[in-house]
């Protein structure tokens, strides 16, 4: 638990930012503050399928029966859930120590090389959404041909990418 974290989702890097990723007007990837000020990271996982999926809630992280593989090591740093339909989930938790290891990670993001402050905790995201063409690494998010990236946002007060599917084509992502 920390007070600070660089999120890094889709090659966009969010410090200070509450929301990362918003997919047809649904939060799916955002922090909240506890009553002591540490951020708490929350996932919602979009798929076709019409089973629940993984999510983690203010840091507590949930796979439902019918995974496939559920890879999580003892640190728990890093957890990942695999699906037979292709849907797939992976949270990986690190220590950027200093803007040499930075720049070792991320060579193609010269303009945030000196973050705010060092050492910084670091979270990646990767989400694939079987069936849709969505598929969201540290290093790009795809969907449909198209491909963002390359992105810094400091302290915003709306998400850093919202993707725009149209309140149906939403609704079947996160229908539980």
């Amino acid at each position: 638990m920390r007070h600070k974290i660089l999120m890094v989702a889709a090659d966009n890097f969010s410090y200070e930012c509450y929301t990362a990723l918003e997919i047809g007007g649904v939060k799916s990837i955002w922090f909240e503050r506890d009553e002591d000020g540490y951020l708490l990271l929350n996932v919602k996982m979009p798929t076709l399928a019409r089973r629940p999926r993984a999510e983690i809630e203010q840091n507590v992280w949930t796979v439902t029966p019918g995974a496939d593989e559920v890879i999580c090591p003892p640190n728990g740093r890093i957890v990942e859930v695999n699906h037979s339909n292709g849907d797939r989930f992976r949270v990986e938790f690190f220590t950027l120590e200093n803007s040499e290891k930075f720049a070792s990670r991320y060579p193609h993001m010269v303009n945030c090389k000196d973050m705010p402050e060092y050492p910084l905790t670091a979270v990646e995201v990767y989400e694939t959404v079987a069936g849709t063409g969505l598929s969201l690494t540290p290093y790009g998010i795809s969907m449909g041909g198209g491909h963002i990236g390359g992105n810094y946002f400091q302290c915003l007060a709306g998400p850093a990418i919202s993707i725009d599917l149209g309140p149906e084509q939403g609704s079947r992502l996160f229908r539980r």
